[in-house]
């Protein structure tokens, strides 16, 4: 149960109570409030219209019929007037933005993006500070967002930050993240009006590559994108996040660039669930720390669905603890617990009966990253 922050002022004998409510919602598992800006046509502003942006971050089409979009100012009540009601009609899709176009102020210089749904009574609402809620068709609160520091109704912990005549709040993720925390998922920011034909950002998995791992590496003592962020792909060859451990996991690029002076492994400074075998996408600074290039600090880990290889890697559970970097055979330092495995050519047969042509590609990685303090 969430508490409700009260505030008691005396004056002439009499006690007022006002409370500012934390609305208990389940965070919404298709459509949301992305984007709310009430500036549009106020001095400073560019754009000419008020607005509010929903989203859909479900993964099947939402029918929008009998929904509709509720505003209040910041201590007000939702009412049931026309100019605090904007009917909703249609449908969003999957990972598709819904723009409501509001009131018209006597400024700004730029007409919205061509609107989905135009409020035939349009909503004044405040640049700084209000509330608007969206109800389905049996009048159940879908979503909920006390925007600005007065708003006196809102999820989680707080209201958003205060917009303005030339800020909107927007949510986090492209509009995907929902806590069920005002004040977490949202942030200040240009007002940036998304309609149905907006095509989102690409997100986890499907954010693209920047560098291959050799690339990353190079071919010198260091990494010649000191400082740069990259992002790069490969399989988990071991997983080092446990108590002493070395505080993240070596991911192997298993698309190799064939030049014997790179090396297509690399260690990732992070604390991100990962498995050994799970293909990865994997977002960080490029940096060298003890003599060894890595990626610190982690930005994103986004694994891919690669079930072959995880399955392959699976199979060598009775490799030793503390593994050894091969590349084509070629022992890469370490310590000399595996060195008697290699030695023996046992470690060469185990790669060669899980891997077989992909030996070469897929080997497990050294260990030889300290733990930061």
């Amino acid at each position: 149960m969430r508490r409700h922050r009260v505030l008691v002022v005396v004056a002439l004998g009499f006690v007022t109570l006002a409370v500012a409510a934390s609305t208990p919602l389940a965070a919404s598992p298709n459509v949301v409030v992305s984007q709310i800006y009430g500036g549009g046509g106020n001095a400073g502003a560019t754009y000419t219209n008020d607005f509010v942006e929903l989203f859909n971050r479900g993964s099947s089409s939402v029918d929008l019929t009998g929904w509709e979009l509720h505003y209040a100012s910041a201590t007000g009540s939702f009412g049931t007037a026309t100019n605090l009601v904007t009917p909703l009609s249609g449908s969003i899709g999957p990972g598709k933005y819904l723009l409501v176009q509001e009131a018209q102020g006597a400024g700004g210089t730029t007409p919205l993006p061509a609107p989905d749904i135009t409020d035939a009574t349009p909503i004044a609402m405040s640049a700084t500070a209000g509330k608007v809620r969206v109800v389905d068709a049996t009048a159940a609160v879908v979503d909920l967002v006390g925007y600005g520091s007065t708003a006196n109704q809102f999820e989680g912990s707080g209201p958003t930050t205060a917009p303005s005549n030339t800020t909107a709040v927007l949510r986090a993720g492209n509009g995907a993240t929902d806590t069920d925390d005002n004040a977490a998922d949202f942030a200040a920011g240009t007002p940036t009006p998304r309609n149905s034909g907006t095509v989102p950002p690409p997100s986890g998995c499907d954010v693209p590559t920047t560098h291959q791992i050799a690339e990353v590496q190079g071919a010198g003592a260091a990494t010649p994108l000191a400082g740069q962020t990259v992002r790069v792909e490969g399989v988990v060859t071991g997983d080092f996040q446990g108590t002493g451990q070395l505080g993240g996991f070596f991911l192997q690029d298993d698309t190799p660039d064939a030049d014997s002076a790179t090396s297509d492994g690399i260690f990732a400074f992070s604390s991100a669930a990962v498995s050994v075998g799970d293909r990865v996408r994997v977002t960080g600074r490029a940096t060298e720390f003890s003599g060894l290039t890595e990626l610190s600090p982690v930005t994103a880990v986004d694994v891919l669905p690669d079930p072959q290889i995880r399955q392959e890697l699976s199979a060598l559970t009775d490799w030793p603890t503390i593994p050894q970097v091969f590349v084509k055979g070629e022992l890469i330092g370490g310590a000399d617990i595996t060195e008697e495995l290699h030695a023996s050519g046992e470690l060469e047969r185990k790669l060669d009966e899980a891997l077989g042509s992909e030996r070469e590609q897929v080997v497990k990685t050294v260990p030889l990253h300290a733990t930061a303090a």
